[in-house]
């Protein structure tokens, strides 16, 4: 019997990475902003925006600026970690990107690079962190990172992937040119509190 390749992509997961005290009143803010969330956008080969719900499907609330504060600075304190972990070549950070998105029953987001447009070229490395409300009202919902192929200025998948599961305040990283996706997420007959919630960003060279 051929054994399946074992995944290569470099991913980094940091645990308790919010105190809890943090963590909590992030769950509170995204609570009650719940009429500010939007549904997501995916970026066109132009850099525009667009709705393209083959592709993606879930809500998003961009940039609170406190949230972006407490990641820009608990990322930073990691950031040798990280790119060591990642075994990543250092860089200067010159910007610091995050998003709110809220992922519901049946919604996705088919798999992407992050920064395969000019308009999003900085992008160097991806954070997802994932919160919720408990008991974990979800199934599915894992991130699912694909070993990533660089040639000539393309790319492609190479077959193999790691699938992360959305586990309580916990943050994954990897390289922002890897293929990923989100695998549907599963909550029937659920609220827009019961969605598989997460912070997610990039830090830009």
């Amino acid at each position: 019997m051929i054994e399946a390749a074992r995944p290569t992509a470099p991913v980094m997961i940091l645990d308790e990475f919010l105190a809890a005290e943090e963590w909590r009143q992030l769950l509170d803010f995204t609570f009650s902003r719940a009429e500010h969330f939007q549904p997501t956008q995916v970026i066109s080969n132009d850099g525009g925006d667009r709705l393209d719900h083959d592709t993606r499907r879930s809500v998003v609330m961009f940039e609170p600026e406190w949230v972006r504060e407490l990641f820009a600075e608990r990322l930073m304190t990691f950031f040798p970690q990280i790119l060591t972990g990642l075994g990543h070549p250092w860089f200067e950070v010159t910007r610091i990107e995050t998003q709110l998105t809220g992922t519901g029953d049946g919604e996705f987001f088919r798999a992407h690079t992050d920064n395969g447009s000019e308009a999003v070229a900085g992008r160097t490395i991806t954070f997802v962190y994932c919160f919720y409300r408990e008991p974990r009202p979800f199934s599915g919902g894992e991130l699912r990172i694909h070993d990533t192929i660089f040639d000539n200025g393309g790319i492609r998948d190479a077959g193999a992937f790691r699938d992360v599961a959305p586990l309580q305040n916990q943050v994954i990283l990897f390289p922002s040119g890897y293929l990923h996706e989100v695998i549907p997420v599963n909550c029937p007959g659920a609220t827009f509190f019961d969605r598989r919630f997460t912070v997610n960003g990039w830090l830009h060279r």
